[in-house]
């Protein structure tokens, strides 16, 4: 109910517009449920330059509302890995620089992180999506939750977490 009150908030789906994935392995994509289209890998071309690249026609077409994309890559996390104090640093700075809304994470390293740059934010909130098997135990229980499984949601909302939605792989 949360995560679809906030989806019309945000007047709808943003992929390619207001949001953006960068997988684990440094693919690009318009969102976490695209990750069937890549447009880029951030191993072998900056970030920016994959984005603003004026000869992807999908991503261009995404674009045109004008919905500035912001986003922490692997680029911008410390030499250490994800999750990342650098890049909960930088989140909080744009969370109210901009007045942001909404922080997504995807797994459990980017959802901590923007769970921690949204506290003590106004009205930010912060979502997580968890595609894997399993939720890290280690989650604020506070933190909304989209997983890919009904058996994973259950387990969730049993141990007391209070929002959690499924969306089911293809």
């Amino acid at each position: 109910a949360q995560v679809l009150e906030l989806l019309k908030f945000n007047e709808g789906n943003n992929s390619g517009r207001g949001i953006g994935c960068i997988s684990w392995d440094g693919q690009v994509h318009a969102d976490q449920f695209w990750r069937i289209h890549t447009f880029g890998n951030v191993l072998e071309r900056p970030f920016s330059e994959i984005w603003d690249d004026p000869d992807i026609e999908m991503l261009a077409k995404l674009k045109q509302a004008g919905v500035l994309m912001v986003s922490m890559g692997i680029e911008s996390a410390d030499p250490g890995g994800r999750p990342s104090l650098r890049v909960v640093r930088d989140l909080r700075r744009l969370v109210q620089e901009r007045d942001i809304d909404v922080v997504h994470g995807y797994e459990w390293p980017t959802g901590l992180e923007a769970y921690l740059a949204t506290i003590g934010r106004g009205r930010a909130r912060a979502l997580c999506t968890i595609m894997s098997m399993a939720v890290a135990p280690f989650l604020p229980r506070s933190l909304p939750l989209i997983v890919g499984t009904r058996q994973i949601a259950a387990h969730e909302m049993a141990l007391g977490r209070p929002s959690v939605e499924v969306i089911e792989p293809p």
